[in-house]
């Protein structure tokens, strides 16, 4: 399992990206697992379709996991 790292105001968050599902963990230590259409914005039908097809729609980014973190998790 590979972690992979994103910098949110100087803390390294880390992440891990299954099939459908995601981990997240924070600095401090919690992890939550999040969908992958929770992450894109849409459903996870459409995520499935986009790697399947290998579409943008299938393409999880840091950037997007970034803008997830913010808006979800840190206050």
């Amino acid at each position: 399992m590979t972690w992979r790292k994103v910098h949110i105001d100087g803390s390294e968050w880390t992440y891990h990206i299954g099939q459908s599902v995601l981990v997240i963990c924070s600095p401090k230590g919690e992890r939550r697992r999040v969908g992958a259409g929770a992450v894109m914005g849409t459903t996870g039908d459409i995520v499935e379709r986009g790697r399947y097809k290998q579409t943008s729609d299938g393409m999880i980014t840091p950037s997007k996991i970034k803008s997830y973190i913010i808006n979800h998790w840190v206050e």
